[in-house]
């Protein structure tokens, strides 16, 4: 049974028909649950189960990344649905440029970040991802992006980014919003200084040492929908921005996820957040003092004052003020809550 409303459609369900002809089921109904270019996911139904094949655009090396660490969580116990293999055992389907794989449906909801109780439970998901991954060896024939050590140089770069729109602002003025940017520079710009000495210094080399020893698969990803909220368990969905670095980053991107979505740093969701991680992956004073510097990198203002200075479409730039004068709420929100970060753990 196909449901279509559009000849874009058909072809898409086609695609998934052409795909599914290789595994051993026998097919009653494809529907597209989620589709873009880069990732799609329709449900099945077959006479015996609830499915769901996935789509990847992936190159072959990031692809093989991917699937290696799917595969071991999944093994392991990961919160991750386990893979369906097709009629000649093998894991995955290549069909026209794209990367399949078949598991079965797990019901549930995409995450809700207001909730607390979703968010403790993809605290405790995130951090036994952490703690499986320890034994998790890397495929000779992947290929892995290189985050692990590369947080001193990267910081830098932020740091000469943020001069750069220094000078663009200065240009700009009288504009509101660059006259905001100045205002603010020099306490961010001195900030990732800050930052800076904390990650060329010895205490983040010697995390990195460690991780290269036994290492740290980060999700790397944190959008409602890459997780599946049930009753009894949360399930990871889509963990195609794997990567290995140090779990600060998922923590980092997780705090930040859920901090943004409540528009301020909560002193009460941040202590549960923590408290529920470090239960299941503990972490030393010493990594948490990275953490902690990591935590203090101006994302947030970042993000947007990149999204303006790269904007060539000059007609979106018209709320720009306010989104930044709110934005800098939200980073002084962080910076109250960071000054009592030892109290909060």
């Amino acid at each position: 049974m196909l449901e279509n409303t559009s000849p874009n459609l058909i072809d898409y369900v086609a695609d998934a028909q052409l795909v599914l002809k290789k595994y051993p089921i026998n097919l009653f109904l494809i529907k597209k649950y989620q589709f873009q270019d880069k990732k799609a996911v329709w449900f099945i139904k077959t006479s015996k189960d609830l499915l769901s094949l996935k789509r990847y655009a992936l190159d072959e090396q990031k692809w093989q990344a991917m699937i290696s660490a799917y595969d071991f969580l999944s093994k392991k116990g990961g919160n991750i649905s386990p893979l369906i293999y097709t009629w000649d055992n093998k894991p995955w389907v290549y069909s026209k440029d794209y990367y399949y794989i078949l598991s079965p449906w797990v019901k549930g909801k995409p995450a809700n970040y207001l909730n607390q109780e979703n968010v403790i439970s993809i605290a405790q998901a995130v951090a036994k991802i952490h703690s499986l991954s320890k034994n998790f060896r890397v495929p000779k024939d992947s290929y892995w992006q290189e985050y692990l050590g590369s947080w001193p140089e990267k910081t830098r770069r932020k740091q000469g980014l943020l001069l750069e729109y220094r000078y663009q602002s200065e240009n700009l003025l009288p504009q509101t919003f660059a006259k905001i940017y100045l205002d603010n520079f020099q306490t961010f710009f001195s900030l990732l200084e800050d930052v800076s000495e904390a990650f060329e210094g010895p205490l983040y080399r010697e995390w990195v040492k460690k991780i290269s020893r036994e290492p740290c698969l980060c999700l790397n990803g944190f959008s409602p929908r890459n997780f599946s909220v049930g009753k009894d368990k949360t399930w990871i969905l889509h963990i195609d921005n794997i990567c290995i670095d140090l779990p600060a980053r998922d923590l980092r991107k997780f705090l930040y996820q859920v901090m943004s979505t409540k528009e301020t740093w909560c002193k009460e969701t941040f202590a549960t957040i923590m408290k529920e991680y470090l239960k299941l992956y503990p972490l030393s004073d010493d990594e948490l003092k990275i953490l902690l510097a990591e935590l203090k990198t101006p994302y947030h203002f970042m993000n947007i004052t990149s999204r303006y200075f790269l904007q060539e479409d000059s007609s979106k730039l018209e709320n720009f003020s306010t989104l930044l004068n709110k934005t800098l709420k939200l980073e002084q929100s962080k910076f109250s809550l960071l000054y009592r970060f030892w109290q909060l753990i």
